[in-house]
């Protein structure tokens, strides 16, 4: 029997808003070492490394010298914060679940690839009550390499048991389009998310500007 294509959803600003909860976690980590807090724009365009990364970013910014204790320090506060406040003022984005149920409704399996830490990206989806939606989800933290490695998207789809040849990644970042190239599936892009590059420029097959009634555009890049 012929396995389902796939539809695999990065989390962080293409499925959801999560940039509050982000930036009250990363300005309590900043606070701890009394490096200067950084804003919700700012946060959107560091986003997608992992913690660490954006930790790291987030100094770049204001050019504060960080050693390797100070960032395990504020990394530590950073997860600790977090995980308290995963899902306080996250919001899913506007139609994307009807967009999820339709897919799920036409046989083909949607998953979640993202870099951040699976455990939180899980937790993350209990909150919001849609965990069981999705037929595979992975972080940054599940296999020994991550976006924009295309094997993180492989890896993703053999959990779900789908048609690795047939699959659309749907993100918002240069990572996420460098793993749909790296990984040889097809590409849509959300207008709306989290990056410090234009999408437009990114070279994706699919621009999405909102989630209302795209489902048939995205199964017709299955085809």
């Amino acid at each position: 029997m012929p396995k389902s294509p796939a539809v695999i959803f990065d989390l962080d600003g293409t499925l959801a808003d999560t940039a509050p909860d982000l930036v009250s976690a990363l300005n309590f980590a900043l606070k701890k070492r009394e490096f200067p807090e950084v804003s919700r724009d700012e946060v959107k365009q560091i986003v997608g490394q992992g913690a660490m990364a954006m930790i790291e970013r987030a100094c770049q910014i204001h050019k504060c010298r960080l050693s390797k204790v100070d960032l395990e320090y504020m990394h530590s506060h950073f997860l600790d914060h977090y995980q308290l406040h995963i899902s306080r003022d996250s919001r899913l984005f506007p139609h994307v679940m009807e967009v999820v149920n339709e897919l799920r409704s036409e046989n083909i399996k949607v998953c979640i690839c993202t870099n951040k830490y699976e455990g939180l990206a899980r937790k993350f989806l209990r909150g919001m009550g849609i965990m069981e939606r999705f037929d595979a989800v992975t972080g940054g933290d599940s296999f020994a390499f991550k976006k924009p490695d295309g094997r993180h998207l492989f890896e993703t789809m053999k959990l779900a048991d789908a048609d690795m040849e047939r699959a659309v990644m749907i993100g918002d970042s240069i990572n996420d389009a460098l793993a749909a190239k790296n990984a040889g599936i097809k590409l849509a892009l959300v207008d709306f998310g989290y990056t410090d590059k234009p999408v437009q420029e990114m070279g994706a097959d699919l621009l999405l500007s909102s989630f209302k009634d795209a489902a048939p555009k995205i199964r017709a890049l299955l085809s």
